[in-house]
């Protein structure tokens, strides 16, 4: 399992595991939990695909839909 993605933005990581799922690429959102259970720190969410070998087509989609300069 590898990380691929963090966000404070639960919409946006929301956003790319839907995107990578629809494109059968298995992965899971960690962190969520603690973030309802400490709602005044404010803490990243994060993405992980779940095959390493998906890792780098993930990526990829990940980046293209971001647009330019925007880090994944």
């Amino acid at each position: 399992m590898k990380w691929i993605f963090s966000s404070r933005d639960a919409s946006q990581l929301s956003r790319f595991k839907n995107m990578l799922e629809r494109a059968e690429i298995a992965c899971v959102v960690r962190s969520v939990q603690l973030e309802l259970a400490m709602p005044l720190q404010p803490l990243d969410s994060e993405l992980w695909v779940v095959n390493d070998d998906d890792y780098a087509k993930a990526s990829g989609l990940i980046k293209n839909w971001s647009g330019p300069g925007t880090p994944a």
